[in-house]
């Protein structure tokens, strides 16, 4: 804008944060999949009403994992203000299943934008944490860790 003869510039600023604008941006599980006991990450970017990105922390965020189908199933994640207006997610899902991501704002009200998923298969078998149950039979106390067998 131009008054006289002198330029007058105007900086916008961002305003306050609506958790509602708020984007959840899924990180190194762009394929909306993790394993089971792997890390999932996300990306919060905070918002002002009219869309534009805040540019600076101080927002509190909880978020968490819900297990679809299982409600008291709910995994909490870890949630890191990166100082920029983006904040760093990350969360541990143990268990395979969907999952749904509910992120809160700071007055603890979910905030409503489109739901997003995360598919979680399951680990490898790890033989230091897996059991055979059952009956043992008679002649074999020989077993070994790695080694193969057949029980009927």
């Amino acid at each position: 804008m131009t008054i006289g003869a002198s330029a007058m510039h105007c900086l916008v600023l961002p305003g306050a944060t609506v958790p509602s604008a708020a984007t959840l941006e899924l990180g190194l599980t762009s394929t909306r999949a993790t394993i089971a006991g792997a890390p999932a990450t996300f990306t919060i970017t905070s918002r002002d009403a009219h869309g534009n990105p805040r540019g600076m922390g101080g927002d509190a965020w909880r978020v968490e994992l819900r297990r679809v189908g299982v409600p008291a199933d709910i995994v909490p994640a870890r949630v890191r203000d990166n100082g920029d207006g983006t904040y760093s997610v990350v969360a541990m899902p143990k268990r395979k299943g969907t999952y749904t991501v509910v992120v809160s704002g700071s007055d603890g009200r979910e905030v409503r934008s489109p739901a997003v998923e995360l598919k979680v298969a399951a680990a490898p078998v790890a033989g230091s944490s897996s059991r055979a149950l059952g009956n043992i039979l008679d002649g074999l106390t020989d077993l070994v860790a790695g080694g193969g067998c057949f029980l009927f």
